[in-house]
C-alpha cells in the first residue's frame, strides 16, 4: 500500500468521527427520525474510510443516496413521511445507478451539481411550507430541529459553490488558488461541528427541555389575542372530548400529523385552536394535560 499523505490521515481522522456519529445516532435511541440521520453519517463518511485503504480511479456520487436520507430526516421531524417523499427517496437511488452508467459510458458529465442544487431546493421548500402551515404554533424546540436542518443544507451548498470555484480557476487561470486548502479547513470545522450538533439532536425533545418551555409559556406570544369562530370553538370542544373519551393522550406515537388523520381535519386547524385556547403547542399541550400526567412526554416528536 501506498504512503498516506497527511492529507488522508485528516480524512480519515473526520470520516471516523463521522461513523462513531451515525453508529451513536442508530444505536442510542428508538426514534425512527434518528435511524435517518445516522444513516446520512455512515453512507457519507464510512466511503471515505474505504478510499484510503483502497485506491480507485473511480468513486461513486453517494450523494446521490445520502442527500435523500436527510430529506426524509426533515420529513420526520416536521410533516411526517408520505408514500410521495419514499418515491422521491427511491427515484433518488435510481439517479444512483444511472449516474454509475453515465460515467462509464460518458465519463466527465457533471450532473451531481445540479442535483444537489436542486434536491436542496427541495428540502428548504418543504421546511418553508411546514413553517407556513404550522405559522407560529408549533414550539421553538421544533424549530431548534428546523433550523439545524437547513443549516445542514447550507453547508452543502456552500461547498458546491467551492468546488465550482475550483473547477472555474483552474479552468481560465490555471490555478486553484489554494482553494482545496481552504475547503479542507472548512470541512474540519464543519465536520466537527455537524457531528457534535448531530448527537444534540438525538435529545433535542428530552423532558428537561420540555419543562422549560412549558415554564416559560406565557412568552410565548406576546401577539393580538385572535378570535376563533363558532365553528372552530365548536371543534375545540369536540378535541377535548375526543382527547379524554377515547383516550388519545395515551398513544405513544401520537403527532399532530396522526392526530389530524384520525380526526379528519387539517393541521393547522388543531393547532391554531391549541394556540388560542390554551396558550401552548401541540406538544405541550398533550404533555401537560391533567389525563395524561402517567404518560408525561409520550407525545411523538
Amino acid at each position: 500500500m501506498e504512503s498516506i499523505s497527511q492529507q488522508q490521515i485528516l480524512e480519515f481522522s473526520l470520516a471516523i468521527i463521522g461513523v462513531f456519529t451515525g453508529i451513536y445516532l442508530l444505536t442510542s435511541t428508538s426514534k425512527k427520525q434518528n435511524y435517518f440521520l445516522g444513516l446520512y453519517f455512515l453512507v457519507q463518511f464510512i466511503p471515505w474510510i474505504i478510499e484510503i485503504f483502497i485506491s480507485s480511479n473511480y468513486k461513486p456520487e453517494l450523494i446521490f443516496v445520502y442527500y435523500p436520507l436527510l430529506y426524509l430526516y426533515s420529513k420526520e421531524i416536521s410533516e411526517g413521511i408520505s408514500k410521495k417523499d419514499w418515491t422521491i427517496f427511491y427515484f433518488s437511488i435510481l439517479l444512483f445507478f444511472v449516474k454509475i452508467g453515465i460515467d462509464y459510458f460518458f465519463p466527465g458529465i457533471q450532473i451531481s451539481f445540479i442535483y444537489t442544487i436542486l434536491f436542496s431546493i427541495v428540502i428548504l421548500s418543504s421546511l418553508k411550507r411546514h413553517n407556513l402551515r404550522m405559522l407560529d404554533y408549533f414550539s421553538n424546540i421544533e424549530n431548534k430541529s428546523l433550523i439545524w436542518v437547513k443549516i445542514l443544507v447550507y453547508i452543502q451548498l456552500m461547498f458546491i459553490s467551492i468546488w465550482i470555484f475550483e473547477d472555474l480557476s483552474i479552468r481560465f487561470l490555471g490555478t486553484d488558488l489554494f482553494i482545496p486548502q481552504v475547503s479542507m479547513l472548512l470541512t474540519f470545522v464543519s465536520i466537527w461541528w455537524i457531528c457534535i450538533s448531530a448527537i444534540k439532536q438525538k435529545d433535542i425533545y428530552s423532558a428537561s427541555e420540555k419543562i422549560a418551555f412549558r415554564k416559560s409559556k406565557d412568552e410565548i406570544s406576546k401577539r393580538k389575542k385572535v378570535a376563533l369562530s363558532q365553528d372552530e370553538e365548536d371543534f375545540f370542544r369536540e378535541l377535548e372530548l375526543n382527547m379524554n373519551r377515547k383516550s388519545l393522550y395515551k398513544l405513544t406515537d401520537l403527532s399532530l400529523r396522526s392526530l389530524s388523520i384520525i380526526l379528519g381535519v387539517s393541521e393547522k386547524l388543531i393547532s391554531k385552536v391549541i394556540k388560542v385556547k390554551t396558550n401552548n403547542n401541540f406538544y405541550n399541550y398533550v404533555n401537560c394535560n391533567p389525563s395524561n400526567q402517567s404518560g408525561l412526554f409520550s407525545v411523538k416528536v
